[in-house]
């Protein structure tokens, strides 16, 4: 007999640690860098050489608020909890704790190891969210008003960000200094093919 658990529970520390990521990722802005005795036009220059830290705050902090948007539309139609889809879920927060590191590694070196690193990063998580969307469906966890064409409609969706950060992966490995742009695709495509 298959045991249930609290669903709220989990929830509650998954926002939570979605919640600290975001937080933690303002802490690669590293203000140092920049001299005391700076005028304000070095002021500017030091700002602009500060703009990969930057980007990469603003391209993780989306990311990550995807992924929470993806856990929280995913739960909302999960009327009961296993061990596996806990275990499952405390992976997927395992690999997103590692997003500030990966962060500060792509933004500090300017380097295809690093860039890889991050979306290697990024591509794990997108893939334990549809792992996760499929156990919630096999296993009967959704509630019965949730039917077949929405289930499909989910994975798919879920599906869009792995699908982007292959692609992103593959510009990087070809030699792109632009190919995190890529990662601008997955708003696009779900506001084209999945509005409701």
């Amino acid at each position: 007999m298959t045991k249930y658990l609290e669903k709220g529970r989990l929830e509650a520390m998954s926002d939570g640690v979605f919640a600290i990521l975001m937080t933690l990722l303002v802490l690669n802005l590293d203000v140092t860098q920049i001299s005391n005795q700076v005028t304000q036009i070095g002021l500017k220059d030091a700002l602009w050489h500060l703009m990969p830290e930057f980007w990469g705050f603003v391209l993780a902090f989306f990311l990550i608020a995807t992924f929470w948007l993806t856990h929280t539309k995913q739960y909302r139609h999960v009327n009961k909890v296993t061990e596996g889809l806990i275990w499952i879920t405390i992976l997927g927060l395992l690999f997103s704790t590692l997003i500030p590191f990966s962060t500060s590694l792509m933004t500090e070196y300017s380097a295809m190891t690093a860039d890889l690193f991050f979306q290697i990063n990024i591509l794990v998580i997108g893939l334990i969210n549809v792992w996760q969307w499929h156990y919630i469906g096999s296993s009967k966890l959704l509630d019965k008003t949730v039917d077949k064409f929405y289930r499909k409609r989910v994975f798919y969706k879920n599906l869009v960000l792995p699908a982007v950060t292959l692609v992103v992966i593959g510009v990087t490995i070809l030699g792109s200094e632009w190919s995190m742009l890529g990662f601008m695709l997955i708003p696009i495509i779900m506001s084209v093919f999945f509005r409701k």
